[in-house]
């Protein structure tokens, strides 16, 4: 169990990398939370560069500023900070950027939000976990990342019934979930190997 002062000092690490990114710079910063698994695993080091929107696609790792989600946080002024995949960016008639995001362990998507400067903050170009660097602007993690950007977008709708492309009960929507179900498994219990 971490202490308060842990947790605080946390904040503060990201408020400052916060702040260095919309500056501009590129940080590195130490993540606890269980989200990203198992590719981002707790305690993982991230490298972060500053990205605007434009440069993003699905799949991408980004360090965002989410909404508040209870009353006491918008009362208190928290500000949530998610190291979540991209699963989603439209543009919309008046050119304003939405996006929205999902953590790799979870099976709800984040609320979508407009994509400023302000908190869009960063994409994650290598993650330094169990002992091993992994570059994540190389070809392999590239494509990685954009299968695993399209599996979470479209994993919410297999599980709620509907398919990509076939009709419900046909032999391809059985194909679709068993793939989404095996590459899900097979994440899991092989990610940290990457």
């Amino acid at each position: 169990m971490r202490e308060k002062n842990d947790s605080s000092s946390q904040i503060d690490r990201v408020e400052l990398a916060a702040e260095l990114l919309g500056e501009g710079y590129a940080v590195r910063l130490v993540v606890r939370g269980y989200s990203m698994q198992p590719l981002i695993p707790d305690g993982a080091t991230l490298e972060l560069k500053p990205a605007h929107v434009s440069q993003l696609r699905r799949g991408d790792v980004v360090l965002i500023i989410a909404n508040a989600v209870s009353n006491s946080e918008v009362e208190t002024g928290a500000k949530l900070f998610l190291i979540h995949r991209l699963i989603s960016l439209k543009v919309g008639p008046d050119g304003i950027f939405l996006v929205q995001t999902r953590g790799d362990e979870s099976f709800q998507f984040d609320r979508e939000i407009v994509a400023t400067p302000l908190n869009l903050l960063g994409k994650v170009t290598a993650v330094k976990a169990n002992g091993q660097l992994h570059d994540y602007t190389g070809s392999l993690w590239r494509s990685l990342n954009a299968l695993l950007g399209w599996a979470s977008f479209n994993q919410s709708r297999l599980l709620s019934g509907r398919t990509l492309t076939s009709k419900p009960g046909t032999k391809l929507q059985i194909i679709e979930r068993k793939f989404f179900s095996r590459l899900f498994y097979f994440l899991r219990r092989y990610g940290n190997r990457f």
